[in-house]
């Protein structure tokens, strides 16, 4: 009677579970899986994105803040679904996030699914990489979103908003600052939270160069200098200590100038170029050569001494000559004992003054100065 009773309790028991998975199989087995669409799946921060989602919980809702961004509640609203468990097509801005993969998961309460939104960083690029300070500048973004407010920078400095087109696209130019240094961060975001790697713009070096790079006296010489402030008044230009004098000379707004001179009469050798702009000085060489025949051309007659020095008479207090390995000194107080007596065009000469004058567009100061007749 016992074992009966044993036997008889298995096979109820054996039938409640037969029944009892008889009942549950339909269900498992008819559930369509959930399907999640994200429109694009990739883009910067304030994309809008299409999110759709089926197979859901039949006449349910998903309720506000029950679709996450990376963790985030991202819909500020319920989002019906049909008797399919579908939505309508809801449009949802990408928030500020990390570059990168998100999870974006939606949850009705019975049902979740989850998928990926991969947050892009926008780029800029720009053209020159180095230049000059006042050379134009562009620069071109790509990967924006549409119609945001870009704030571009120079060394943290805000140059210019731009607004992307269609695309998330733009290209803009500006002028290098005159506070430039010798390299310098240009930078790209926006009023969204993207921002842009930032890309460096160097300063070329200041040059100056001289055309030919060598000669004899009376040689005329090109110089070109390169970089300097823009335009600024090339305060000095000399060679030797010789000033070089030129109409007054500004630099172009890349800082670039081009004047000419004519060789002095200088020794032979190595001599120094220099020019100088808003403090700046830039220095090239110059190789003086000994001409081939010291003795003056035929119309190289020289103009007596009183004459040459006629308009500054009242400052001169003397004048030397060298050549032929022979001074030659110009008195005025002693006329008889001078043995300067005329200036030979293409030679050096030491000429003392008492006071700043000006002898055939040539700046005296007082004391001694050389120059080249």
């Amino acid at each position: 009677m016992k074992d009966m009773y044993h036997s008889l309790t298995k096979v109820l028991l054996a039938l409640v579970l037969v029944v009892g998975l008889a009942g549950a199989a339909p269900a498992t087995l008819g559930a369509a899986a959930p399907v999640l669409n994200l429109s694009p799946s990739s883009g910067p921060i304030g994309t809008k994105v299409t999110v759709s989602v089926c197979n859901m919980t039949p006449d349910n809702t998903i309720a506000a803040g029950s679709v996450t961004f990376a963790d985030a509640p991202w819909n500020p609203r319920e989002i019906p679904l049909d008797s399919a468990g579908c939505t309508g097509p809801t449009v949802l801005t990408v928030p500020v996030a990390p570059v990168g993969s998100s999870a974006v998961m939606v949850n009705d309460g019975n049902v979740t699914k989850t998928g990926v939104f991969t947050v892009t960083q926008p780029k800029i690029a720009i053209s020159p990489t180095s230049g000059y300070k006042g050379q134009t500048l562009t620069v071109t973004g790509t990967g924006w979103p549409e119609f945001s407010f870009v704030t571009l920078t120079f060394n943290d400095s805000s140059i210019e908003v731009v607004v992307p087109g269609s695309g998330g696209s733009f290209s803009t130019q500006f002028t290098v600052p005159l506070t430039a240094v010798t390299s310098n961060t240009v930078g790209a975001s926006d009023n969204l939270g993207n921002s842009g790697t930032a890309l460096t713009f160097s300063l070329k070096p200041v040059g100056l160069t001289v055309s030919p790079v060598s000669g004899q006296p009376g040689t005329l010489v090109g110089v070109t200098g390169v970089g300097f402030q823009p335009r600024s008044v090339v305060e000095k230009l000399k060679i030797a200590n010789i000033i070089i004098t030129t109409p007054v000379l500004l630099t172009s707004e890349v800082g670039s100038f081009t004047t000419t001179f004519t060789v002095p009469s200088l020794p032979g050798g190595g001599k120094i170029v220099s020019a100088t702009v808003a403090g700046f000085t830039r220095t090239v060489g110059f190789a003086v050569l000994e001409p081939d025949v010291w003795s003056p051309a035929d119309e190289d007659i020289p103009t007596p001494v009183e004459q040459a020095l006629a308009s500054i008479s009242d400052k001169v207090i003397r004048v030397w000559g060298y050549y032929a390995g022979e001074w030659q000194m110009y008195d005025p107080l002693d006329p008889l004992g001078s043995d300067l007596t005329g200036l030979v065009r293409g030679r050096a000469y030491w000429i003392k003054i008492s006071a700043d004058d000006i002898l055939i567009f040539r700046s005296l100061h007082a004391g001694w100065n050389n120059i080249g007749w």
